[in-house]
């Protein structure tokens, strides 16, 4: 079982919300973005991890236990929180088997009766291996070759709207 490696390289905190960006290597199984509340919850809430760029947005969703059904599909089977989040106030969420496609900024929201508040949003990058980074090539006596080439953003495909922009958009933040 391979391990992850996370780094927490920025964080902005205040009462209401703060941003965080996480590194994980390339190849790790999981991934815990992390979201906190510190207050007593005095009535029962909603939890929801959210991709603005993504359509239907919802990664994961909790109340008095997970609620999937309006998850977007490239997270089914790959997303879980704490069993006891309502009452631990970690409303961290793990992603694991991770994809290219799962970097970007995921929103941790607060949803009860009258508003949904952000608690933080949470960068996640891929830090690539060396090895994936080089390819050895060898050509022996021809007219042309082809030198491999991969991009590491994403792209637009099913079930994307437009790339989100970079950086805390948090709606609470001072």
């Amino acid at each position: 079982m391979r391990l992850f490696a996370a780094f927490v390289f920025f964080l902005n905190a205040s009462q209401e919300c703060f941003s965080v960006k996480v590194e994980v290597q390339e190849g790790a199984e999981s991934v815990v973005l992390p979201c906190q509340y510190n207050q007593v919850l005095e009535e029962v809430v909603t939890v929801k991890w959210s991709r603005r760029n993504l359509n239907p947005s919802i990664v994961h969703q909790r109340r008095e236990g997970d609620d999937l059904r309006s998850q977007n599909q490239l997270f089914r089977g790959r997303t879980s929180m704490r069993s006891d989040t309502l009452d631990s106030g970690d409303f961290s969420l793990t992603l694991k088997d991770l994809q290219l496609s799962d970097i970007g900024i995921y929103i941790c929201s607060m949803i009860d009766d009258e508003e949904e508040k952000t608690l933080s949003e949470v960068e996640l990058h891929l830090k690539a291996s060396q090895d994936s980074l080089t390819k050895k090539v060898e050509v022996q006596w021809v007219e042309s070759v082809v030198l491999p080439c991969q991009y590491g953003q994403q792209f637009r495909r099913d079930g994307y709207s437009e790339m989100e922009p970079l950086g805390p958009q948090c709606q609470y933040c001072p």
